[in-house]
């Protein structure tokens, strides 16, 4: 077990947003433990700086009497969906955006 100090976690909570990574594929690629990480993120109130790129998420309902669309929105990014799209659809995307 490797003892790390506070400014160690934090270099290594920075290191991981700027990855882009997920907290398990840092961690697994790092070999850390996830969950030991993200109860030590919590503990030392790591608070990511600057906000990510990712802040919001729209989707447009157009009530028209044309067939209804859907946006979603990511920084200069749009998806257009001619129907909704799943909800699993949508969960997926979200999550390969953090």
């Amino acid at each position: 077990m490797t003892i790390r100090t506070k400014a160690q976690w934090m270099a290594l909570f920075e290191s991981h947003l700027q990855s882009q990574l997920s907290s398990a594929e840092f961690c697994r690629r790092n070999k850390l433990c996830s969950r030991y990480f993200s109860k030590r993120k919590r503990e030392l109130g790591f608070i990511a700086q600057p906000i990510p790129a990712f802040t919001s998420v729209v989707l447009k309902h157009e009530l028209t009497p044309q067939p209804s669309t859907w946006q979603l929105t990511h920084g200069q990014s749009t998806l257009t969906f001619s129907m909704q799209p799943d909800v699993t659809l949508i969960s997926g995307l979200l999550k390969a955006l953090q």
